[in-house]
């Protein structure tokens, strides 16, 4: 992926990361790849992925099958808490996301509010 379709920042115990292109499955799953290369590259296990400015064009079925490919490619051994954030109008459909990959072994939250995304993570400024 271009580097110029994501912007990202290292915290003192997370890493942030925002990508801006429209959402598929495939885009999702480079997403994926890129966020494990840095969270590996420096060192973190939480993740904020800032998803407010793009659109989703996933269905269900692929956020089904997105939660498979974290587990058949062992994400859960490189991730610690995932927080995303999300506009209000997709709240709903990404919890079903959300469930189906914590049955799979991740820790996700979908957050509204940045806020509450950080005191999820437990970050305090």
């Amino acid at each position: 992926m271009d580097e110029t379709k994501y912007k990202f920042k290292v915290e003192k115990n997370y890493l942030y990361i925002k990508f801006t292109e429209p959402e598929s499955y495939e885009s999702c799953i480079e997403e994926a790849e890129i966020t494990r290369e840095l969270i590996r590259k420096y060192n973190l296990k939480n993740v904020l992925s800032d998803d407010t400015e793009k659109e989703s064009f996933v269905d269900v079925l692929d956020e089904f099958k997105l939660s498979n490919y974290y587990i058949q490619n062992e994400f859960y051994k490189d991730f610690g808490k995932i927080a995303v954030l999300v506009k209000k109008i997709d709240y709903d459909k990404m919890k079903f996301w959300e469930t189906a990959t914590r049955n799979r072994g991740l820790r996700v939250q979908i957050f509204t509010d940045m806020e509450k995304t950080k005191e999820w993570l437990e970050i305090n400024y």
